[in-house]
Formats: C-alpha cells, sequence, structure tokens
C-alpha cells in the first residue's frame, strides 16, 4: 500500500514546536465513499512527566529550539522494513490550542492518507510509525532503508538555529522491551480524517541536542591561589578571561542508542523517556570525534566578569564516552600586577628560570657540555639559553619528530636547541662527542621514569574545567551513582560558586585544550549541582578549588 502525508491533523508538541507538509489538501472530501483510504491521526509530543517532582525538573523551550519546519514520517512493518516510501510533509501551528494544556506548547494539524487500503486490505500486525523533525539534508531514506539501518545513522545532527533543531522519537525501555516507534494497529486506520483525528497515534519525541547553560553564583567566590614557589608561599589572583564547553561530540546517532547498558534508573517509562545513551565509537570510518578550542580562542579580548556570568549558553550533541563534555574557563594568574612567574618540576613549585636551572644542574651532574675552543681544547657548561621547552604539539609538528606517547596534555619536556654545536659528555676529564639527540633523550625519560619534565604556565596562563555530571538523574541516598555525560533533550544548568587553585598550565596558547589534570596532584576541585529541565533539566553547582 501506498502513503501519503495530508496537512489535517492535531500534532502537540510539548517544549518545542514540531514539522511541515508538501502535499495538497485533501481534496477528496472528509469521507472516504469508496472506502479506498485509510486515514492515521497523529499527534506528536515531547514527553513530559505529570507528577509535581518531575514537573519541577522541567522547562519550556525557546521559539527557536521549538519551531519544527517539517517532517519526515517512516512507517515499518514488524520484520523491521519499510511499508511505504518515506514522505516529507510542512507542518502550520493551529493558534490557540495548547492554551488550556500546561504540558502543550503548540499544537499542529496534520493527517497520514494511506490510499488503496480497502476495510478487509487492513494490516493484521501492527505498523511502527517513525518520524524525524527538521531532518537534516545529509539524510537519506528510501523505501529500502530499515528500521535498525535508520536507527544507527551518525552524522552531524548538531543543528541549533531557528526551525533546524532535529528531532526523532524518544526512545527508552518498557521492561525489557525497547521502546522506538509509535504503535500502528488495524484499528488506528479510519475511513474518515473526523474519525481518525479523535483517535490520534500518539509519537513522542525528543531532540537530538543537550543544552549546556552556565551562571555565576549569587555570591561567587575568587579566592586566588597559595602555591609554595621556591618554599615560600605565594598569594596569586585568578583573573578569569572565558568560559566555553570542552569536548563537544562532532557526531550522534539520529535515534537514540539505548544498547549496551541496564542501569534500572535509566528508565522512565510514564514520561516516554530514558536518562542514558550509547554514542558512536572513537574508532573506525564513523569515529566520534571533538570540538575543542586554544586558549586565546577562549579568552575574550575584552574585560571578561565572571562574576555577572548570566547568559552562557552551548548547544550540544550526547556524549557518553570517556572523553568527557565539561565546561571550562580559562584564566590568568596574577603575581600583583604582572602574570605569575610558575612552573612545577620534581614535585615543586618554581619560577620558570627555576625550573631551567633544575634541569642545567642535571645536565651538569651527567657531564654534558659544549666545546668552545679547539687550541687548546675548551669547553663549558650547557646555559639557560641553551634550553628550550617543547610539548607534544611542537614535536608532532617537527618533520622527522614523533610526540611522546606519555607526556601529557600540560606537560612539556626540556631539550638542548638544534642551533647548539659541539656538544661533549666530561667523563673525569675525558671528553667525548654527543649529540642533542642523546642529551634530548635522557632529559625526556621514559614511561615509567621521567622526573624532569615540567609544567609551564607561560605569562600565567591557565585553565579550570568540571565534567557535566549525570548524576543527579541517576538517583539519590543509597541509589545514587556517578556518571558523567551529556545526554539529548536535557539542559545542564551549571551556576559557578567559586574558583581557586592554579589550575592546569597552558603552556602555548595558540594549542586546543583538551581538558587534564595531572594524576599527582590536586591543582583545584569541583563541586558541581546539576539540574536536568520541559527539556529535561540537571542542575550543577561548581566550585573550581584546590591547592
Amino acid at each position: 500500500m501506498r502513503l501519503k502525508f495530508l496537512f489535517m491533523t492535531m500534532i502537540a508538541a510539548l517544549a518545542f514546536a514540531g514539522c511541515s507538509s508538501e502535499d495538497d489538501p485533501i481534496n477528496k472530501g472528509d469521507e472516504n465513499t469508496d472506502d479506498s483510504y485509510g486515514y492515521v491521526a497523529v499527534n506528536i509530543v515531547e514527553p513530559k512527566s505529570i507528577d509535581t517532582r518531575a514537573v519541577a525538573g522541567y522547562e519550556d523551550g525557546t521559539n527557536t529550539e521549538n519551531n519544527a519546519a517539517t517532517a519526515l514520517f517512516c512507517v515499518y512493518k514488524t520484520d523491521g522494513t519499510m511499508q511505504c516510501d518515506p514522505r516529507t510533509i510542512n507542518l502550520t501551528e493551529e493558534s490557540g490550542a495548547s492554551d488550556n494544556n500546561p504540558y502543550v506548547e503548540k499544537v499542529y494539524k496534520a493527517v497520514l492518507v494511506i490510499d488503496g487500503v480497502k476495510e478487509a486490505d487492513k494490516p493484521t500486525t501492527n505498523l511502527e510509525l517513525v518520524c524525524v523533525l527538521n531532518a537534516p539534508s545529509t539524510l537519506t531514506v528510501t523505501e529500502t532503508t530499515s528500521l535498525a539501518t535508520l536507527k544507527q545513522q551518525i552524522n552531524d545532527y548538531g543543528s541549533h538555529t531557528d526551525g533546524t533543531f532535529i528531532m526523532t522519537n524518544s526512545v527508552y525501555k518498557n521492561g525489557d522491551m525497547e521502546v522506538c516507534g509509535a504503535t500502528v494497529t488495524g484499528d488506528d486506520l479510519k475511513t474518515s480524517a473526523s474519525d481518525a483525528l479523535e483517535h490520534p497515534v500518539e509519537i513522542y519525541v525528543e531532540r537530538v541536542v543537550a543544552r549546556i547553560q552556565a551562571k555565576a553564583g549569587t555570591s561567587f567566590g575568587n579566592q586566588g591561589a597559595t602555591p609554595s614557589v621556591d618554599g615560600t608561599e605565594k598569594s596569586l589572583t585568578i583573573n578569569v578571561t572565558g568560559i566555553e564547553v570542552a569536548n563537544i561530540a562532532q557526531k550522534s546517532y539520529l535515534f537514540k542508542n539505548i544498547s549496551g547498558f541496564s542501569y534500572g534508573w535509566a528508565w522512565d517509562v510514564t514520561n516516554k523517556r530514558s536518562y542514558w545513551e550509547t554514542v558512536p565509537l572513537m574508532t573506525g570510518d564513523n569515529a566520534l570525534t571533538f570540538g575543542n578550542k586554544s586558549y586565546k580562542d577562549i579568552a575574550t579580548e575584552t574585560s571578561f566578569n565572571i562574576t555577572t556570568l548570566t547568559n552562557f549558553k552551548e548547544y550540544v550533541q550526547p556524549n557518553t564516552s570517556a572523553q568527557k563534555t565539561a565546561i571550562l574557563v580559562t584564566a590568568q594568574l596574577m603575581d600583583g600586577s604582572n602574570p605569575a612567574d610558575l612552573a612545577y618540576i620534581r614535585g615543586g613549585y618554581t619560577t620558570k628560570a627555576g625550573a631551567k636551572n633544575v634541569i642545567l644542574t642535571y645536565l651538569q651532574s651527567k657531564g654534558y657540555c659544549k666545546k668552545v675552543s679547539d687550541s687548546p681544547a675548551q669547553y663549558t657548561s650547557i646555559v639557560a639559553d641553551d634550553i628550550e621547552w617543547v610539548n607534544n604539539e611542537d614535536l608532532k609538528a617537527e618533520t622527522g619528530s614523533g610526540e611522546i606517547s606519555w607526556l601529557e596534555s600540560y606537560e612539556v619536556v626540556a631539550r638542548v636547541k638544534s642551533s647548539v654545536t659541539d656538544l661533549f659528555i666530561n667523563n673525569a676529564g675525558t671528553y667525548t662527542s654527543t649529540t642533542t639527540t642523546v642529551i634530548n633523550t635522557d632529559l625526556a625519560g621514559t614511561e615509567t621514569s621521567h622526573p624532569y619534565v615540567a609544567r609551564v604556565y607561560t605569562d600565567g596562563k591557565c585553565y579550570y574545567y568540571v565534567n557535566i555530571d549525570q548524576s543527579p538523574v541517576a538517583g539519590t541516598g543509597t541509589t545514587a551513582h556517578t556518571y558523567d555525560g551529556v545526554i539529548r533533550n536535557h539542559i545542564y544548568d551549571l551556576t559557578l560558586n567559586s574558583i581557586r587553585g592554579v589550575g592546569t598550565p597552558v603552556f602555548d596558547p595558540e594549542d586546543v585544550i583538551i581538558p587534564d589534570q595531572p594524576t599527582d596532584e590536586t591543582l583545584w576541585f569541583i563541586g558541581a549541582r546539576v539540574n536536568v529541565l520541559k527539556w529535561r533539566i540537571v542542575k550543577q553547582n561548581v566550585d573550581f578549588s584546590g591547592n
């Protein structure tokens, strides 16, 4: 049987608006006089809870977030094959239809018309109806596209301009059964549009993206940092320079993927939704990649006052991978009116010059030196100007030189500059020629022993971050779970309460920041409260603090 989509039924969209239509209005009248048409009315609703506790945790979307320009409908048989051609239709809003319903933002009219279906031809097994609101142009769906294939579509579905927020069926579990499409029975096929409108099929949909928003607490506290530098405690102030979301997933599944886990707290049958999902693998043809920015890109060129931060907002695709989505603030440590001179090496803080002195002392202890005269032969110590710091980004950029696999993103190694020549090793007065490669390999150390790796705060620059936390959704008290992750159709509402500590160092402000912090020392702690909102809200109170 063939499927036509006509614009005549009520589509209720909670917390957003839905759809659009290409077909002409019904031109054969409301009644199906020859019994050759089957009408199916569809209500498209975003799942929302009706109990007091859950309603308090939801928030209406804005017009931009709610508007849907088109709806792609696909009807599947029980074996997962397409019943008929997929069709895209345009939608218009029925003004005032949701005024008396606190759970409905907008109502639309539309009817699916299945032609060539007589009463005796109605399907004896249920059909499954799925839809994609604001389907992207990159999505290709044909009559041969199976439901399994459609659900496994991976691409960039992060569009978030007016009328482009992609929405798909809410996917969850009812007992052991996965629920995705709306069930259409033979009884749902009516002989008139008016009859169909009285018995609509409901489709529950949700946005693919999540919203992350942040604001400063009413009494935001900037408590500075007090590192012990060369044995003397320094009182440094923290000048916050910018805020950004880090590790933004660049791809997602079109429909929520709930395979690979069995968390009981993740299922909310009453509200037709789930609170966890699986994301694409980080390997293979459709490998999940992440968007990040450099310190230079994040830090504002004008004055940034975090205490007045009220409206930071970013839309992101789901991410439950090991590379966590995080809220990140950049900062500059100040010593009075000057950028802090700070480095960390051999288990303690010092100045950048002090860190080089540690390196020079080691080189001298190993007998490394340079020849300055042949007749007579004279040698001198390697000096500070002969030494430079490099990180893995520098090493990757150099032809013929690879990165050090165990060097962390916030770490640097010292090396003798390539311009320094005539290098020797002094062994009890016997001088043997050596090279920068030998010395630099020694300085870098090994994966299990690299005592001269350092952390350098260039011009006092650093960053602080907190992973986005889904835990408030995952139960409380004895049933609480700690899960960092971003789930579609959630709002992550972060309140930044305080900042303290030296942060993670920034060596090169032009390098992309992938949030990380040392495991051997606590640079700062983060206390957070996350509220998930008609979007589901997860609130998170954040304290950036540490030693």
